[in-house]
C-alpha cells in the first residue's frame, strides 16, 4: 500500500466515508506574485460506485469502491478521483459490472430494494447503502 501513498504525509488522509460530501479548502497553490492570498474552496462528493460480481456458481456479490486518491491539477483546473476495490482471487469471478447510483437517485434505489426484498427480484445495492434496508 505504500506505493499508493505517494503524497507527502501531511497530504494523506484516511479513507473518505462513502456517500458523503466534503468541503475542501486549499491555500497557496500558485505563487503569491500571481495570486496573493489565494484560497480555493470546493465540494468533493464521494460517489456511490460499486462492483457487482457473479461467480460460476451464480453467487452474486456487491462491494463498494473506495475513493482513495484525489489529484488536483492546478494548471488544468481539474480534479481526478480514483476509486478502488479488490476481490479475493479464490472468488473466481465470472463477470463483473461497475455500477453507479447518482446522489439524487440513492433514496429511490433503496426504496426499490426494500419493495422487492423477499419477492425473488434482486436489486443490487452496495454495502454503504444496504444499511438503510432492513434485514
Amino acid at each position: 500500500m505504500a506505493y499508493w501513498n505517494g503524497a507527502h504525509p501531511s497530504l494523506q488522509l484516511s479513507h473518505f466515508k462513502a456517500n458523503h460530501l466534503y468541503e475542501i479548502g486549499l491555500t497557496g497553490l500558485v505563487h503569491s506574485h500571481q495570486a496573493p492570498n489565494q484560497h480555493i474552496t470546493f465540494a468533493l462528493p464521494v460517489e456511490t460506485l460499486f462492483a457487482h460480481v457473479y461467480t460460476p456458481d451464480n453467487l452474486s456479490l456487491c462491494k463498494d469502491l473506495l475513493l482513495d486518491t484525489v489529484l488536483i491539477d492546478v494548471e488544468r483546473r481539474s480534479i481526478h478521483c480514483t476509486y478502488r476495490t479488490s476481490f479475493a482471487e479464490e472468488l473466481a469471478v465470472a463477470s463483473c459490472q461497475l455500477r453507479f447510483i447518482a446522489r439524487h437517485e440513492r433514496g429511490a434505489q433503496i426504496e426499490l430494494a426494500k419493495a422487492h426484498k423477499g419477492q425473488g427480484t434482486f436489486i443490487p445495492l452496495p454495502p454503504s447503502l444496504k444499511t438503510a434496508v432492513p434485514a
